[in-house]
């Protein structure tokens, strides 16, 4: 009895030791905040296949909260995104597969140590947009996006893990198009993703942690030429601002696209009218004369 006690004593704390909490310092590669993909005008046929990069024409600052946080926030990003034309109308869903590189990315404060390794962050993401007529050239277009991000972290400034987090963005895009040209303006609430610094971490809480945190509001300028054969190029300028995390840089992006299919507006053709009286089968053609 006595040696089970003794046993008991010794063990107690040794297992609380496993389970306390300890501190665990972060550095994770995040993507930007960018503006939503979108001229604010609706699909002209009923399928779109669009590739686009963007790169940071300045560098990424950190804001009054960087101390926290543990991110070094990419230059560098590229994506496919497929679209469909919903009905015969100006609404479209899409989904979009993103990428972010690690190389030349921005930290948010000094010390953070080696960045992760291994393949930058990538996203999936569902939007639905919608084109409001304001009058012949005018729509404002309006557009939900929703989705996952995955990102790498360098854990201990050891090995590198991985950790997702949501990603939203709603965005206003009023445009205007005079045949084959468009110009639009954007305005984008894009979420933004955060590796914070430190995190407490025990047996029951795995690191590494990544999570959405606050959002940007992401400005653009932008053009669009659409050719006779549907293929199409988007150029844009945009200013993310309003993070209390980052003071992003300028953006430049380039968007590819080709439209396939029928053009927008068109239907299926409606039968020829009949005048045979109802449940009368129609006169049989007689049958052509012979050479």
């Amino acid at each position: 009895m006595r040696r089970a006690l003794a046993v008991l004593v010794v063990t107690t704390p040794a297992a609380a030791c496993v389970n306390e909490a300890y501190t665990v310092t972060q550095a994770g590669t995040v993507p930007a905040p960018r503006a939503m993909a979108y001229d604010g005008q609706p699909l002209d046929r009923d399928l779109r296949i669009e590739g686009r990069a963007s790169t940071a024409l300045t560098a990424t600052e950190g804001g009054p909260d960087a101390a926290e946080s543990g991110n070094f926030v990419a230059r560098h990003h590229a994506g496919l995104a497929v679209r469909k034309r919903l009905g015969h109308g100006s609404t479209d869903l899409g989904f979009e597969l993103d990428t972010a590189f690690i190389g030349d990315s921005d930290p948010l404060q000094g010390g953070l140590g080696p960045r992760p390794d291994g393949s930058g962050p990538w996203s999936f993401t569902a939007n639905v947009r919608h084109a409001v007529r304001l009058s012949d050239t005018m729509r404002l277009g309006v557009g939900l996006q929703l989705g996952l991000v995955d990102a790498p972290v360098r854990v201990a400034a050891a090995e590198t893990e991985r950790d997702s987090a949501a990603l939203f963005a709603f965005a206003l895009v009023p445009s205007w198009r005079r045949g084959p040209l468009t110009a639009f303006g954007s305005v984008t609430l894009a979420s933004e993703v955060d590796v914070p610094r430190q995190v407490l971490a025990n047996d029951d809480w795995d690191t590494p942690e990544v999570h959405a945190d606050g959002a940007a509001l992401v400005v653009a300028v932008g053009t669009t030429y659409t050719f006779a054969d549907g293929l199409r190029l988007t150029a844009r300028l945009a200013q993310p601002s309003g993070s209390g995390t980052a003071r992003y840089g300028a953006q430049a992006d380039l968007t590819i696209g080709f439209d396939f299919g029928a053009p927008a507006g068109a239907r299926p053709a409606a039968p020829p009218p009949s005048n045979v009286p109802p449940g009368m089968a129609p006169p049989v053609a007689p049958y052509p004369a012979p050479y």
